[in-house]
């Protein structure tokens, strides 16, 4: 393509990608709205019907109307995720315009990459500012600004270059689904540490579920807590959940520092390993026909 085909192409993008992410903040915020009248409306009308027929009464409608306000909320969400992707699809075709004016400056520049005893990456400046390694890069991960920056350090055959040569051919004509993996990864705080750390958190022994007792305690705890709560609906004084309660209050205790350093380990790449999930899941849809 042209230079001027590229700029009304991208131009035309930012145009729809930005309308429909309005749209979509508009429609969350009005459903924001329903989402609190209808959870207050609900809980009023079940306390309402437990008090004039029966608490259990009152107990299983609201539980359904949870049931059904999780659909509700699980909706909700996606609409915003929507919103956010268009945000980002509106910010990488920006990005693209910029660089028809010969401005990388949204790209990473791959400066940590940089290696004074490498045989050619500082002669033909393949990375740091106005590099090889920033005219390319449209990576949103670690692992993807690795791979590329592997790519650019190390000798391959003749065959893999003809390979990528393929691969790049059949990739060429898909802008939307390259905008589209593209823009799932944009804006996530991925670092290599975080990966790194996850690994060795997946090396460790168990710490719970290696151990007899809890994986007991994992399936009759919830069992207990919650035929309690049937009991004190239906017959037994309410004072008896403190008591099926307690078993489940003994193991959390007991599990509670292991639980901490885990998700202390974790906390970092969660959002990291979410966004890599929508990442496969994408690719996975496309089929492609080059091998390498």
């Amino acid at each position: 393509m042209s230079i001027q085909t590229l700029t009304q192409e991208y131009t035309k993008r930012i145009e729809e990608y930005s309308a429909e992410a309005k749209a979509l903040g508009l429609k969350y915020n009005t459903y924001s709205f329903v989402r609190l009248i209808l959870f207050v409306g609900f809980f009023v009308l079940s306390w309402i019907l437990g008090a004039a027929v029966h608490v259990a009464a009152g107990v299983v409608f609201f539980l359904l109307f949870l049931v059904g306000f999780y659909f509700f909320v699980k909706w909700h969400t996606a609409i915003k995720t929507a919103k956010v992707h268009h945000e980002n699809l509106t910010t990488l075709n920006q990005q693209e315009l910029a660089t028809l004016q010969h401005d990388y400056s949204a790209y990473a520049d791959g400066k940590e990459f940089e290696n004074a005893q490498h045989p050619y990456t500082v002669d033909m400046d393949i990375f740091g500012a106005h590099s090889v390694f920033q005219y390319l890069n449209r990576t949103t991960t670690a692992v993807g600004r690795n791979s590329l920056a592997n790519y650019l350090s190390k000798d391959i055959s003749k065959e893999e270059v003809y390979a990528r040569q393929e691969a790049i051919k059949e990739l060429n004509p898909l802008l939307t689904w390259r905008q589209d993996l593209q823009a799932l990864g944009l804006g996530t705080e991925d670092e290599l540490r975080f990966s790194l750390a996850l690994q060795e958190w997946l090396a460790q022994e168990s710490a719970i579920y290696g151990q007899t007792k809890y994986k007991l305690a994992m399936l009759l705890v919830p069992i207990i807590s919650v035929g309690g709560i049937i009991a004190a609906i239906f017959w037994l004084p309410w004072q008896i959940l403190f008591l099926t309660f307690a078993p489940a209050v003994y193991f959390l205790r007991n599990t509670k520092e292991a639980i901490d350093k885990i998700a202390h380990q974790t906390d970092a790449v969660d959002k990291i390993l979410f966004t890599y999930s929508r990442l496969i899941e994408h690719i996975e849809k496309q089929s492609f026909t080059a091998t390498k």
